[in-house]
């Protein structure tokens, strides 16, 4: 309290200071962090602490006004200009995303494969829209698409202080009808003034869904059975006031244009509510969440719910019955959910952890509450009050923050990545749509070898939708050579339940190293999830195994243990706090005792296998699974579940950190480190294994458990079967491929039939070739980017597939 009163003193008077030009100028600066000088003293100063790179105890680095940086300093925070005029830095700025991998292939950023709608346009302002824009955008989309989109509407005759309405529109197959009967999703936008990507996001994906209706049969579910609602300016007098004050772009005004100073005009300086801490549930908890100063960017108005804007969306979420909502913000590549204003989980914790983690399973945005990913706590936010029970809506909104955008590339990223940013969010807008109902997520349970003609596939189905339903799953081979032995019956689950289903499998005439692929279908009763498993029939042999009943192949000298708290195979599992929470500033690992030795002959291929769960602070506690081949340098494998590590020591690791609640399988092929950095000695080569395990001063969680750990190695056996120069192969150049790719087969065929699977498993091209010669050009002008499994069927007896990725 005695910050804030002192800060309220200090900007008092340096607004008597600087003229209103000056007042306009911003600098990109590094604020130093310690102990004393934390993120939450700074927040307590008003300051936007939400955007921004962060490292806690480190330094926050963001884009500050020349009256914030002197009250910064003012109160003895250590500051260093990084960009003179950040304004001019970005209407003048070139810059392209790194797709740099950090040595781990599963570790660069993600490159999107959908296709830029054709209506989709920059606007004028750096390649962002103008108000005026954004409305023609709209009312474009109706005059095409009339039969999916709403026109434009106001929300009733809730006005602005400029006097504008505030929008919206509905995407559905009856979009000028309440839809109420079906489930309703609601996408936000423009809280804040200077955030124009959140905005050209949803124009985007809105485009993306209309032009893809007659396209995607998943589209077409989506708008067929739910009701999509859009309100993509909340705050049209503060976006128009930075298109007034900077029209090429750059502007960094945040707030709506209330008169807080209250002398009868708007003058930018000391007026403005923070609309995103004006919301009514626990609105004013603390000085710290929000401020109650005028001057500073995070002012929370005179009174909950004061301002039209915020009266607007009230209004609106009380007259539908919202299941979920994301409202969008920039920057940080964050996805938060509540609570914002204590550092508890809501009642609904697990299952916004789940919710969380498909939303971003594609974009690996951080995900967690306020305290969790930015690192303090706010108050009076939408998702906050959204998200509470209240007497007009029984129905709690699953309520969401998406901040769109890499750290680096602040408020206006530049007009080249404005389609890479807006591609980052349509899977979790889909995937929004999809939650609303009863919605299934499969996951694999075994690896890809499979080294016995009898065998199974372990399925995992989950419902990780806001609904219970019905389901049932079906699982089909895609080869006529390979039997299903079993079926499915239906079955019902609860939200968050799941059910796992063992699949015997015959491989009947299968081939050593054949590739096999299986279609997994669950219907909910409309929609059917379909994905594709790839295996491959392969002699392997187990030669480390361990079921964690006991410690006795560790070493370890801190508190990592044996519990029978949780497991995935009866009736332990390995964990690094057994009893409790894990510790602060930990840093502990377990070792195997003893080396594991690798044959000669059984280096083709080396595969380590394991499950695991966890819960650690996001991004500042983190596990790191490491191998030796010398018992002295340890070199990090990289999963499937794993992240780029984000702090020291673990920068640009593979690392595990965040929630993942449920048991996961991971099965990493090593044989390319195996071949990079082992070394024969006396025809063997030793490997190690160590789990490292690394936390911050700050916030502890359960922990992280692992249990079925394998080594397995598989030798080339298939020599047993073909000779060499005899075996069928199959080459597809180049890939990736764009307009065309070339089949090449080390031989001819009288007969050659080639199916094309997408990552669905549904045949999208059969072609059959008489007396074909060894190789054949196969069109790609009609096939979208993503990935492809290509069959060949060779003289009705022998199938090969390839993968194949075609580019945009």
């Amino acid at each position: 309290m005695k910050i804030t009163f002192l800060f309220f003193l200090i900007l008092n008077a340096l607004v008597s200071l600087y003229s209103q030009s000056n007042l306009s100028n911003y600098k990109r600066a590094k604020v130093s962090l310690s102990d004393t000088f934390n993120i939450t003293k700074l927040a307590s100063l008003g300051i936007d602490v939400e955007h921004g790179d962060y490292q806690k105890h480190s330094y926050f680095i963001s884009d500050f006004s020349v009256l914030e940086l002197a009250a910064i300093n003012s109160v003895g925070f250590k500051t260093t200009i990084l960009i003179e005029d950040v304004i001019e830095h970005y209407i003048n700025q070139v810059e392209t995303i790194d797709n740099s991998k950090n040595g781990q292939e599963c570790l660069g950023v993600p490159e999107y494969n959908y296709i830029i709608p054709q209506n989709f346009k920059f606007g004028s302002m750096s390649g962002y829209f103008t108000y005026q824009e954004m409305l023609n955008e709209l009312d474009s989309m109706a005059s095409k698409f009339p039969n999916l989109i709403s026109i434009k509407k106001p929300i009733e005759n809730h006005k602005t202080y400029d006097n504008n309405s505030i929008y919206w529109v509905q995407i559905s197959d009856t979009p000028e009808q309440e839809e109420e009967k079906e489930p309703q999703v609601l996408y936000t936008a423009l809280h804040h003034a200077r955030e124009p990507i959140s905005l050209s996001q949803l124009i985007y994906f809105m485009w993306y869904m209309l032009e893809h209706y007659e396209k995607d049969e998943t589209i077409k579910y989506i708008i067929d059975n739910t009701a999509m609602y859009f309100i993509p300016c909340i705050n049209p007098d503060g976006y128009q006031y930075n298109q007034l004050i900077r029209p090429n772009g750059g502007g960094l005004w945040r707030k709506n244009k209330r008169d807080s100073n209250g002398n009868g005009r708007f003058d930018g300086v000391g007026d403005g509510v923070d609309l995103n801490r004006n919301y009514g549930f626990e609105w004013g908890y603390n000085d710290i969440g929000s401020s109650s100063n005028p001057n500073s960017d995070t002012y929370r108005g005179p009174s909950a719910f004061s301002e039209p804007e915020t009266q607007a969306i009230q209004f609106f979420c009380q007259k539908h019955n919202f299941k979920l909502a994301l409202n969008y913000h920039a920057y940080g590549d964050l996805l938060i959910y509540p609570w914002g204003y204590t550092d508890e989980l809501t009642s609904d914790g697990e299952h916004f952890v789940r919710i969380g983690n498909i939303l971003a399973e594609e974009n690996q945005f951080l995900r967690g509450t306020a305290i969790q990913t930015v690192g303090y706590n706010v108050n009076g936010v939408s998702d906050d009050w959204m998200y509470q029970v209240n007497e007009q809506k029984p129905n709690a909104i699953f309520a969401m923050t998406p901040e769109v955008g890499a750290s680096y590339l602040g408020f206006w990223p530049p007009r080249e990545l404005i389609p890479f940013l807006c591609q980052s969010t349509i899977q979790k807008n889909i995937m929004a749509a999809h939650i609303v109902h009863p919605y299934p997520q499969h996951k694999e349970m075994i690896g890809q070898w499979l080294n016995n003609r009898t065998n199974e596939l372990i399925i995992n189905v989950s419902n990780i939708g806001l609904e219970g339903g019905y389901f049932s799953t079906s699982i089909k081979s895609i080869h006529e050579d390979i039997n299903i032995v079993d079926t499915l019956s239906p079955y019902f689950l609860a939200p968050l339940a799941e059910k796992t289903f063992y699949i015997p499998i015959d491989l009947g005439r299968v081939d050593v190293l054949d590739t096999l692929l299986f279609e997994v279908a669950t219907s909910n009763g409309i929609f059917t999830k379909l994905d594709t498993i790839v295996k491959i029939f392969q002699p392997t042999s187990d030669i480390f195994k361990e079921t964690f009943d006991d410690q006795a192949n560790w070493i370890t000298s801190s508190k990592w243990g044996i519990t029978d708290r949780t497991y995935y195979s009866a009736n332990s599992s390995l964990t690094d706090s057994p009893n409790e929470n894990y510790t602060s500033n930990q840093f502990s690992t377990i070792i195997l005792r003893d080396d594991i030795l690798l044959k000669d002959d059984e280096l083709t291929q080396v595969r380590i296998q394991y499950k695991a769960k966890w819960e650690l602070e996001p991004r500042y506690d983190n596990i790191l699974i490491q191998i030796s081949f010398d018992d002295i340098n340890y070199i990090p494998i990289c999963g499937k579940y794993s992240v780029s590590g984000g702090v020291f020591p673990v920068i640009g690791q593979p690392v595990y950190n965040g929630f993942q609640p449920d048991w996961i399988f991971e099965d990493i092929d090593i044989t390319d480190l195996v071949l990079a950095y082992g070394e024969l000695d006396d025809d063997s080569l030793r490997l190690r294994l160590k789990i490292q395990f690394t936390t911050d001063s700050d916030q502890v969680y359960d922990g992280f458990y692992i249990d079925d750990l394998i080594i397995q190695t598989s030798s080339n056996l298939a020599s047993s079967v073909y000779e060499a120069s005899d075996r069928p192969n199959v080459t597809l150049y180049p890939n990736p491929a764009k307009k065309e790719v070339m089949l090449i087969l080390n031989t001819a065929y009288q007969d050659i039939v080639l199916n094309i699977y997408d990552s669905l498993g549904r045949n999208i091209l059969k072609q059959q070739y008489i007396n074909s010669t060894a190789s054949t050009n196969i069109d790609l002008t009609n096939f979208l980017p993503g990935i492809y499994f290509v069959e060949c069927i060779l003289d009705e007896q022998r199938s090969l597939v390839q993968k194949l990725i075609v580019a945009e």
